[in-house]
């Protein structure tokens, strides 16, 4: 069975998908990838700085600082960390966004040293020239957020990480 990133956003947006089988990564070695949110200005899109603000084993706060060509913006993320296979976040203090909420999941594979992961982001802009401009790179923001993970999984835990299937589908909600 194939591991999963689907990337959900809803109030107009546009919504792709993308089903991927990996191997070479556990589904603790996933997750803990995901909870390294003081190192994702080293691997998320756009990310330029993380700064972990308060945490302990279940919950985290992170200031983070993410920017494309002409703006960055600064915005509080509260983690929840549900060993050993879920991350939620959501934002707070944010200029840019009315709301973003994400979910990682993560599963085992269907053979040993796999996972599936299943990934939602939801979120919106709060300014419609942002939503326009993203609704227009859609599909290349959903690939970069996919990609980079498995980058970094490759960093971190060597090149034994592969896809071994892929496919992709974008829709308009």
């Amino acid at each position: 069975m194939p591991k999963y990133s689907t990337l959900v956003v809803f109030w107009a947006w546009p919504m792709g998908t993308r089903t991927q089988d990996f191997a070479g990564i556990t589904r603790r070695r996933g997750l803990l990838v995901v909870a390294a949110v003081d190192l994702y200005e080293d691997f998320v899109p756009w990310c330029q700085r993380s700064t972990i603000l308060c945490k302990n084993d279940e919950f985290l706060e992170a200031e983070l600082e993410i920017g494309f060509k002409f703006f960055v913006e600064q915005y509080i993320s509260h983690v929840e960390l549900k060993h050993p296979k879920l991350i939620k976040t959501s934002v707070s203090q944010s200029k840019l966004f009315d709301f973003l909420n994400n979910i990682w999941e993560f599963h085992p594979g269907p053979v040993p040293g796999s996972c599936k992961l299943h990934v939602v982001v939801d979120f919106q802009f709060r300014s419609p020239l942002y939503r326009r401009v993203a609704n227009l790179f859609f599909d290349e923001v959903v690939a970069q957020l996919v990609s980079s993970f498995e980058d970094r999984c490759r960093t971190v835990y060597g090149p034994s990480t592969n896809i071994i299937a892929s496919t992709c589908m974008s829709q308009a909600t």
